[in-house]
């Protein structure tokens, strides 16, 4: 049995009742979130007893999850990992569906470009982030903003579906938003 202080207690069980069995907001004994060098001497701890391990895709930002140890530790069995069922076929590779976008496009998209990698990018299913963006292409934030508003948004009619998140590193929150291309806008359509 594990020793663990009310607040490493705590904060095991609130991020096993999370989705993903995220730890952050670290959440002290007494119910309040914990900032800064706190949460991060928390996590320090859970990760040292191997209660705790980062499953960030995105170093070196962290993104601190419960392990099953921790589940453990708490007296909860970890959940099932879901085997993905396999795909038979693909009705399309991610080029035709590309092609077929960008044919059907008013404005020419030049093949190989930054514009098209960033729009093959936000036509994933997880779309992309603005740092995903920023990294393919060396593109500034407000470049990335002015492309999505000026050249999607308003001169090809796409919709595109916006999503702010974050993620922790051990000393503050990196905010970054994620877009996606949804559709297009029918004639006469107003925007939301």
């Amino acid at each position: 049995m594990t020793n663990l202080t009310p607040t490493q207690r705590t904060a095991l069980e609130t991020a096993a009742t999370r989705p993903q069995g995220n730890i952050f907001p670290v959440i002290s004994a007494s119910g309040k979130e914990l900032n800064g060098g706190a949460a991060g001497k928390v996590i320090s701890a859970l990760a040292n007893k191997g209660l705790a391990h980062d499953a960030s895709l995105n170093p070196p930002y962290c993104n601190w999850q419960i392990s099953n140890a921790g589940y453990e530790a708490i007296g909860q069995e970890p959940p099932k990992k879901e085997e993905p069922t396999p795909v038979e076929e693909e009705p399309e590779t991610t080029n035709e569906i590309l092609d077929n976008f960008l044919d059907g496009l008013s404005i020419k998209i030049r093949r190989g470009s930054k514009k098209e990698m960033v729009i093959a990018m936000m036509l994933t299913e997880g779309g992309a982030s603005n740092l995903e963006i920023a990294e393919a292409t060396g593109w500034a934030a407000h470049t990335i903003r002015g492309f999505i508003a000026g050249t999607l948004k308003k001169q090809l009619g796409l919709v595109i579906d916006t999503e702010r998140d974050f993620v922790h590193t051990e000393t503050r929150r990196k905010y970054f938003t994620n877009y996606r291309i949804v559709g297009r806008k029918m004639a006469g359509q107003e925007e939301n």
